[in-house]
This record gives structure tokens, C-alpha cells and sequence, in this order.
């Protein structure tokens, strides 16, 4: 019984989330991504309702009461009336057409934002995640920093109070002891604020608790670097694409209103009225009738209305070409920048690795030289600290290069189905 107490305690009650979890679960939970569908949602039932208005409508009307006019009608006092309506507009000059445009290339937009906001959360998650897991190799290597810091430290205060060692070499140990627990504790810090700051991404309830797996330096490097990035590709340019025609579809319905007006509209009706209070019954004066109509509307003057809307449109879409083309120049440096990025930290992560080798090869001599008294403890903690040196540089390069390429992956707009495998 006590041994399956013991098993009980030591058995983790949760699994740790892996970076694949940690993205699907901030995606499902994300108050920011509920908005942008919200938003879609919003766009479609208005492009449905665009769409309506090309089909009939179908109106009711019916009104019962008393009134009393100059002349009287035979019914007087009761007034009564019923009709039913079916109505087509089949031309509107326009109007209607370019409306559901408009309503559509919004449909596009939200779900191109929508689309936009969960890969830049992915992007959010998975650079966090990287921190995370660079936090726990760091904090791992402090923590191996200081344990043989300390037995090194225990060595040399035993010889320090045999008189073995000299009172300078002891507090010299003792100051890099001190050092080394300090970062330890930075380290641990680090760790613990990424800790939060993903529980911050995943929405994490206050109540709940989760524990993370760390990715390992070489998890998500590609052998080569991803495709070359096209800037017309990038989510805010192909937003700046669909705004600009939107405008000019705004435009061309201000410069409709300009024009004549032409409208053809199909209906047909029943109406009866006056059967309260007559002597022939109810359908003594119902109606049905038919008509095709065309309609023209020409305003001769508007003291200038129209034409200001014409310009206020035109201004509207030249403010979103050069906004898009602003975007274009910028899309154009980040992909300079990340490409050099990507080609420089290959060139740091081959480095810090030929450094590290080199580095854990000079401590495994030096330590055995120390040992056999051949070297002073200077150079032991010289060596010491190069050797953890190059193992930081070289999980901060390997992560810096991870998170490079995943920037690249959200410009691509892949970077979901790559890290999630979906």
C-alpha cells in the first residue's frame, strides 16, 4: 500500500504541453481570434443581405380604423384597406451590383484578418515557446555551472583551513560561487516569466496549472532555409490589395450618382378596400393589377454634393494605393532582413558549434591536468567558464536561427500547417 502511495505522489497529474498543444489550444481560447470571427461572421450576413436585395420582396399591408374626412365616403365612419405586393427590381443603375462587390471584397478581408491574426498568434507562441525552452537549457547549464563550482569551492576551502591554500584563492572561489548561483537564479527567472507568458497566450485560466515540454535546440531547423519569400505574399500587402478595390469600387458607385439615374422594377398586387361598414361585402372593391415600370432620375442641381463625393471616393483609393505601396517597401526590407538573418545565424550556429567541440575538448584536458596538479585552479575556472560560455552561445544561436525561420514561415503563411503538422 505504501509503495502505490509512493507511485501516486511521484506520477505527474497532467502531461506537459508540447509546442503543437500549445498552439491549438491559444488558437481555440484566444479572445482575439473569437473578435476577428466575430468579424467574419458579421461580413458574410452582410454580403447575404447584399445578395437579397436581387431577389423579390413580398410586402403586407392592411389598415382598420375610423376617421372622418370634409366628404365623407360611402363607408364613413370606417376606414378599411388590405394589400399584398410582389415587387422586382431588376435595374438599379448599378447600385445593387456594386454594393454586393463591396459587401464580398469585405467577406475576402475578414477572412484574410481572420487568417492573419492565428498565424501571427502561432508565430507568437512558437517564438515563446523557443524563449522557454532556451530558458530551461540555460538554466540547466547554470545550474551544472554551479554544482561543480561548488564541490571545486568545497575542495578548496578544505585545503584553505589545512593551510593547503592560500586565503585569496579561497574567497576568489568563493566570489565565483557567488556568481554563478546569481545567474542560476537569473536563469530560473527567465524561465518563469516565459512560463507566464505563454500561460498569457493560451488564455490560461486563473485556476488551472500546466507545465510545458521544452523543444530541443534541433527540433524545427530545416537542413536548407525555406523559400524565398515573395513580398507580395505577406498578409498586410495582400490587405492593402483588397482595401484598394474596395475603393475603387466606391468610387465607380459615386460616380453612378453623377450619372441619370435608370431604374426598371416588375410587380404585382391585390388591393381591397373599404369592405368596413359597406353594403357589397368584402371584395365589392379588390383589385389586382400588374406593372412593369422604367424610371429615370436626373439631379440638375446639388450644389457640388456629388462631385465631392466623386473626389472624397478618389482621394479615399489613392490614400490606399499609397499606403499599400508603403507596405510593399516595407515587406521588401523585412524580407532583406530575414534572409541576411537566416544566412547569418547558419553561419553562428556552425560556429558556436565548431566552438563548443573545441571548447569541451580544452576543459576535458584542462580538468585532468588539474587534477593530477599539473595546473592551477585559475585556469580550471578559466576554462570552466569558457566551456559554458560556448554551450549558451551555441542554444542561443541554434534558438535565435529556430525563430528567424519561424518569422519566415508567418510571411509565407504556412507557419499553422508547419508547426502544428495539420
Amino acid at each position: 500500500m505504501v509503495s502505490i502511495f509512493i507511485l501516486l505522489i511521484a506520477t505527474p497529474l497532467f502531461a506537459a504541453v508540447d509546442l503543437k498543444e500549445a498552439i491549438q489550444r491559444s488558437i481555440l481560447n484566444s479572445p482575439v481570434i473569437k473578435v476577428k470571427e466575430g468579424g467574419l461572421k458579421t461580413t458574410e450576413l452582410e454580403a447575404a443581405t447584399a445578395r437579397s436585395q436581387w431577389l423579390p420582396s413580398l410586402d403586407l399591408s392592411a389598415k382598420h380604423g375610423v376617421s372622418k374626412y370634409h366628404r365623407p365616403s360611402p363607408t364613413a365612419p370606417w376606414e378599411s384597406e388590405v394589400g399584398l405586393t410582389l415587387t422586382e427590381n431588376l435595374y438599379d443603375n448599378g447600385k445593387t451590383l456594386n454594393q454586393s462587390r463591396v459587401a464580398n471584397l469585405k467577406v475576402d478581408n475578414a477572412k484574410l484578418e481572420l487568417e492573419r491574426e492565428k498565424a501571427d498568434l502561432t508565430r507568437k507562441v512558437v517564438s515563446e515557446f523557443y524563449r522557454y525552452s532556451l530558458a530551461m537549457k540555460l538554466g540547466t547549464t547554470r545550474e551544472e555551472q554551479f554544482s561543480l563550482l561548488k564541490i571545486q569551492y568545497e575542495n578548496i576551502a578544505n585545503q584553505y583551513r589545512q593551510g593547503m591554500r592560500t586565503r585569496n584563492d579561497y574567497l576568489r572561489f568563493k566570489n565565483q560561487l557567488l556568481r554563478a548561483e546569481i545567474e542560476t537564479n537569473s536563469a530560473k527567472l527567465s524561465r518563469e516569466k516565459s512560463e507566464l507568458e505563454l500561460h498569457r497566450l493560451i488564455a490560461l485560466r486563473e485556476e488551472e496549472k500546466l507545465e510545458f515540454q521544452p523543444i530541443e535546440p534541433f527540433a524545427h531547423l530545416e537542413p536548407e532555409s525555406p523559400n524565398r519569400l515573395d513580398p507580395k505574399g505577406t498578409y498586410d500587402f495582400k490587405l492593402s490589395e483588397i482595401e484598394i478595390r474596395i475603393k475603387e469600387v466606391e468610387v465607380r458607385l459615386a460616380e453612378r450618382e453623377y450619372w441619370p439615374g435608370l431604374f426598371v422594377s416588375v410587380g404585382a398586387g391585390y388591393n381591397n378596400s373599404g369592405y368596413l361598414g359597406g353594403n357589397g361585402g368584402f371584395g365589392q372593391n379588390e383589385q389586382f393589377g400588374a406593372n412593369a415600370l422604367l424610371g429615370i432620375k436626373f439631379n440638375l442641381w446639388d450644389w457640388g454634393i456629388r462631385r465631392r463625393d466623386i473626389e472624397i471616393a478618389d482621394t479615399k483609393k489613392n490614400m490606399a494605393a499609397q499606403t499599400s505601396q508603403d507596405i510593399l517597401l516595407k515587406a521588401r526590407a523585412l524580407v532583406r532582413s530575414l534572409e541576411t538573418s537566416v544566412e547569418t545565424a547558419r553561419k553562428n550556429l556552425l560556429l558556436t558549434t565548431q566552438l563548443l567541440k573545441a571548447e569541451e575538448e580544452n576543459y576535458n584536458s584542462i580538468s585532468t591536468q588539474y587534477r593530477e596538479g599539473k595546473l592551477a585552479y585559475l585556469d580550471l575556472i578559466t576554462s570552466l567558464n569558457d566551456f559554458l560560455d560556448a554551450k549558451l552561445r551555441h542554444y542561443a544561436a541554434s534558438f535565435g536561427l529556430a525563430e528567424d525561420l519561424a518569422s519566415i514561415h508567418f510571411n509565407q503563411g504556412n507557419i499553422y500547417e508547419f508547426y502544428t503538422g495539420t
